[in-house]
């Protein structure tokens, strides 16, 4: 990011995905659940600083979530219908624009 800064990089991701959490398990077998919510906090804060990255989070355990009809309606957690938070579906429309949210 530091290096390609015309370049957009981007993530969709869950901070509780359980098949990303038992696979880092296996390698790291003192890996806690607690422990991997605090390792995606803290890898998400310091890619935050960076202005070309941008970040969706979902809610809950979802997984290959570009690959299900969830990608059609799917929102960011905590948000209210006023917000006007786009849809996954609207978000990645946008980063395939160049229309950076």
């Amino acid at each position: 990011m530091k290096l390609h800064k015309e370049a957009l990089f981007t993530m969709v991701s869950s901070k509780a995905d359980s098949a990303q959490i038992a696979l880092n398990s296996f390698f790291n077998p003192k890996l806690t659940e607690a422990s991997w919510y605090w390792a995606a906090n803290f890898q998400l804060q310091a890619f935050g600083w960076y202005p070309n990255f941008r970040v969706y989070l979902l809610d809950g355990d979802v997984r290959k979530q570009l690959s299900t009809e969830s990608f059609y309606t799917a929102k960011q957690p905590g948000t209210h219908p006023e917000d006007q938070v786009p849809t996954l579906l609207e978000w990645t429309t946008a980063i395939a624009k160049c229309d950076w949210p």
